[in-house]
């Protein structure tokens, strides 16, 4: 390493042995970590101990450690002493009595927590995000400070504290900006504390000690740099603009950024949200403890003639603190006409409606049971139950549902009989996946002891039918039978299409509705289908017996279903319908909270306990979530559904008709029985007619009554009816900064310019003349901080100079005497010393600002 190197090195990195350990900059890293914990403590997201003790604990060891020279037994202790701190603060949030059974309550809860991050489950439970919070909080502190303090390394500091805050602020409210404010003030006063040690370092290394007027002009400086800096960002605006023809550049961070985000609401469900994100679809778990959408951005339109709820998905399995399903499988949606040949085609029966979308959209959102889809989807279903059924085993039998022991009783009966058998699992309700035979000497194949011999059979096969006789007519003697029951029709869990929607695109659909009547479902008869109470009963263990007692008292005075689901809905919607925010404890039941503790809540919980207290008296029953009808536009004769009607609701199964929607969430009206009204005074809306010709129904839609498109006004002034003067064309360019932000980076940019113009006017590379140069030398060590007295001559300050940059002698004499010469001795320089001039002013400069 030469000279040159060193002497920079010595310039540009303090000495952390000058820096006070417990000192000012110790307190100034306090204030940086403060600032921290307090943006943490003030958003309110976990109650914890207080994370200042933390900060400063972990400030101290860093600064203890900072002569250890051992790695390993410095991360051994920190990480150790992190575990038992964070440990410590979460037993003393734990609510057992005693130490033993807090101890044990946190692993437990812990236990639990990790078990629905893997995907199983919500959870309310915020002592694992605490705990969580704790211990990064304790990390952040020890590495910042030892950075600091060990290496002297100051953006170590400043860049991760500052990203975290950053992080945190990103969803808070706008409200939070001090927080922010905070810690750049605590930036720019470490920065400006640390670059006084290092001036100061810099002014004793050249013999010069009383420096005390020196410290105080360059504190005043900094201080009115940092309040100029701050005073500069307030008056910056922050508006919030959406992106327009850029908007095609975020879309792909966006969705994988949302597919995310519900993942997050799921695991922290009670964290508060002071942003809610609208979050408009949620996959195989619904958390019933998350943020409802609210804003008015729209989601679809429709050209529907009357009121329709879209469905996006079905949820089956309650688990107390949320809905979710289990994987699926699919097949593609094929239409009534692609069934129907062309010969004896008569046309499909139904209401027909075209939606367009306003957003993206992994699912088809969709009314009514869809008999025509225009574009390529497929039907996401929960697949049949299996069972093995063993012929010798009299005890598995046993445990078999009704249904099934039935069968296995009659396949006993006739298990010789291979027509029979046939004719028997032909059933269309079972599928025969797999079966077993036991084939003896006495059936002339083999000579000796029994074998056994399996058939595996291609459910999905078209051949079906004739692999299961072929495997039943085979030789042998069934011994075990592998079957799955059939999914039942109608009950799709959502529909998937081919390319995931986008804003603008358009998708027809030709649906048929449940116009039952009151006295139909009241009268509706017949048994349930065996996969629908296999999977539709379902309750939690751990839910509370009191739910129940609720529900049968409501009922026991009715003796059909649907009387009973009413008189469950009247009793739900006399409860209050609030979006606010709940906290529910970890090991509470949602419903039983909704019913007997807060009484209010969101549409999820409405529609949550009517589905439970139906399950808890053997009525099927699954939730779905979806959208409201939304607002009727009469100009367009059609609905437009925005964020704001995000919306669940349950749906009851009754015997021969099928899902039956209910509303017992008290905003919304009561779901009308029979044929509904259209709000479009020309608008007819009938029942299927029959199977006779065409019985489409068509809805119009963005056409008006002569099917003629109607014109759009998309352009033209910010007023009613495109009137106005039309907005500056920036704002269709799509800055995400907004008008305010494009006046920052213009003023910026103009800021920057103006630096740089001062900044080669006064030390730049510009001049042929010595006096030019001798300025730019004496400008460039004043701005350092170097003392230049006006009575010092120019050889006096190239020898002063000589000891801070002793390799550059040469060049340092070279403008100096250059300039006494040109001054007083009026020489004129030739053009090769001029050339000499700009290229020892050159290597000087570089000296001092690298």
């Amino acid at each position: 390493m030469n000279n040159h190197t060193v002497n920079i090195e010595q310039r540009m990195n303090f000495n952390t042995e000058l820096i006070n350990k417990f000192g000012v900059s110790f307190w100034l890293q306090v204030g940086l970590l403060g600032s921290l914990v307090w943006s943490i403590e003030a958003s309110g997201w976990v109650d914890s101990p207080p994370l200042f003790t933390f900060i400063f604990f972990g400030a101290i060891l860093a600064t203890l450690l900072t002569e250890i020279p051992s790695l390993y037994y410095r991360m051994v202790l920190v990480l150790s002493l992190g575990f038992v701190f964070t440990y410590v603060g979460g037993i003393s949030m734990a609510e057992s009595d005693t130490f033993v059974l807090r101890t044990q309550e946190v692993i437990e809860r812990i236990r639990d927590w990790i078990s629905a991050v893997k995907g199983e489950d919500a959870t309310t439970d915020t002592l694992p995000l605490a705990m969580t919070i704790m211990f990064i909080t304790w990390i952040t502190a020890y590495f910042t400070s030892w950075g600091l303090f060990r290496h002297g390394n100051l953006w170590a500091s400043i860049i991760p504290i500052g990203t975290l805050i950053v992080l945190n602020l990103t969803y808070l409210p706008d409200s939070f900006w001090v927080h922010l404010l905070a810690f750049i003030i605590f930036s720019l006063l470490l920065i400006l504390h640390l670059t006084n040690i290092i001036q100061s370092d810099v002014v004793r290394s050249m013999g010069i000690n009383n420096i005390r007027r020196f410290k105080l002009f360059s504190y005043l400086n900094g201080l009115m740099l940092t309040i100029l800096m701050v005073a500069t960002m307030l008056t910056f605006p922050i508006t919030k603009s959406t992106p327009a023809p850029l908007e095609w550049v975020f879309q792909p961070l966006d969705r994988a950024f949302y597919g995310f985000q519900d993942e997050l609401y799921r695991i922290f469900a009670a964290v508060p949200s002071h942003k809610p994100t609208s979050i408009r679809f949620f996959g195989s778990i619904l958390p019933l403890v998350r943020p409802i959408p609210v804003d008015e951005d729209a989601v679809l339109f429709s050209n529907a003639k009357i009121p329709l709820y879209w469905s996006a998905l079905a949820y089956d399995n309650y688990t107390s603190k949320a809905w979710k399903f289990e994987d699926t499988e699919s097949k593609p949606v094929v239409s009534e006409s692609q069934q129907l040949s062309l010969e004896d085609e008569e046309g499909v029966s139904g209401v027909s409606y075209q939606v367009e979308m306003h957003v993206d959209s992994p699912y088809v959102l969709s009314s009514g049971e869809i008999v025509d889809l225009d574009i390529d989807a497929e039907h996401n279903f929960l697949p049949g139950a299996t069972f093995n059924i063993d012929l010798d085993d009299a005890n598995s039998i046993n445990e078999l549902p009704d249904d099934l022991k039935i069968l296995t009783s009659h396949i006993l009966a006739i298990r010789n009989d291979k027509e029979g058998l046939a004719s028997l699992l032909l059933d269309e309700d079972i599928l025969v996946n797999e079966m077993r035979k036991t084939i003896a000497a006495s059936d002339g194949v083999i000579a000796s002891s029994e074998k056994s011999v399996v058939f595996d059979i291609d459910i999905d096969s078209p051949d079906y039918r004739v692999d299961l006789i072929k495997s039943i007519k085979n030789v042998g003697t069934i011994k075990e039978i592998d079957l799955v029951r059939k999914p039942l029709e109608g009950s799709s869990v959502f529909i998937d299409p081919s390319d995931r929607f986008g804003k603008g695109d358009k998708y027809s659909i030709v649906a048929q509705f449940n116009y039952s009547t009151e006295e139909e479902l009241r009268n509706a008869s017949g048994t349930y289908p065996p996969s629908i109470t296999e999977r539709y009963l379902q309750l939690p263990e751990s839910l509370p017996t009191r739910v129940s007692r609720l529900a049968l008292n409501l009922t026991e005075n009715y003796v059909n279903n649907y009387d009973k689901a009413v008189a469950i809905e009247s009793y739900i919607r006399t409860l209050e319908y609030s979006l606010e925010s709940q906290s529910i404890s970890h090991n509470v039941d949602t419903v039983d909270h909704f019913l007997f503790d807060s009484k209010q809540g969101s549409s999820d919980y409405f529609s949550s306990a009517m589905a439970i207290m139906l399950r808890t008296q053997d009525i099927p029953t699954r939730l779905v979530l979806g959208f409201g009808p939304g607002t009727a536009d009469m100009d367009r004769k059609g609905f437009l559904v925005r964020d704001k009607d995000s919306h669940s609701w349950p749906e009851v199964y009754f015997p021969s008709i099928g899902w039956v929607p209910f509303e017992p969430t008290p905003i919304y009206e009561t779901r009308p029985r029979g044929i509904p009204e259209s709000p479009f005074a020309y608008s007819v809306v009938m029942p299927d007619i029959g199977e006779e010709g065409d019985n489409i129904i068509e809805s119009g839609g963005m056409f008006d009554q002569s099917g003629e498109s109607l014109e759009r006004d998309d352009f033209g002034g910010p007023e009613s009816g495109g009137e106005g003067p039309p907005p500056i064309p920036v704002r269709f360019f799509g800055t995400p900064l907004g008008l305010g932000g494009l006046a920052f980076i213009l003023a910026l940019f103009a800021f920057f310019v103006g630096v740089r113009q001062y900044w080669a006017h006064q030390f730049g590379n510009g001049g042929s003349d010595a006096l030019t140069f001798y300025t730019k030398l004496r400008n460039i060590v004043t701005f350092l901080g170097f003392p230049v007295l006006e009575s010092r001559t120019a050889l006096e300050l190239s020898r002063d100079l000589h000891s801070v940059m002793p390799e550059h002698r040469e060049e340092l004499d070279l403008i100096t005497d250059t300039f006494v010469r040109e001054k007083y001795g009026r020489a004129v320089s030739s053009p090769l010393e001029r050339l000499n001039l700009v290229l020892a002013w050159k290597r000087i400069k570089a000296s001092f600002i690298v």
